[in-house]
């Protein structure tokens, strides 16, 4: 087995408490993902560790959800672009439009 370059499994503990004081915890949560795959690959293929010292690590928390309601300009810039498909719309006034990135846009009224 390969010589690890960190002392004990509470090095990745610190490590993630400090990254969590400099970034995001999504930001966080991802680069775990990433390090975790990589000892991962080390350990099942390549044979250079006997288990991954990322298992017990706890995670940090997820952030809370954000929403982000459109601007006057962007409902503007949506009506301009859709034309006839929103004719009559009456936004902001009776409709709260949510977009989340990577799903589509949900309207609730």
């Amino acid at each position: 087995m390969a010589a690890l370059p960190w002392g004990s499994d509470g090095d990745f503990a610190d490590w993630r408490d400090r990254r969590l004081q400099e970034i995001t915890t999504g930001s966080v949560r991802r680069e775990v993902v990433q390090i975790s795959s990589a000892l991962t690959l080390a350990r099942l293929e390549w044979g250079l560790l006997s288990r991954n010292p990322l298992e017990g690590l706890k995670w940090p928390k997820d952030s809370a959800p954000r929403v982000r309601l459109p601007t006057a300009d962007e409902i503007e810039a949506l009506r301009i672009i859709a034309g006839e498909d929103l004719h009559g719309a009456s936004w902001p006034d009776q409709t709260v439009v949510m977009l989340m990135p990577n799903r589509a846009a949900s309207s609730f009224s």
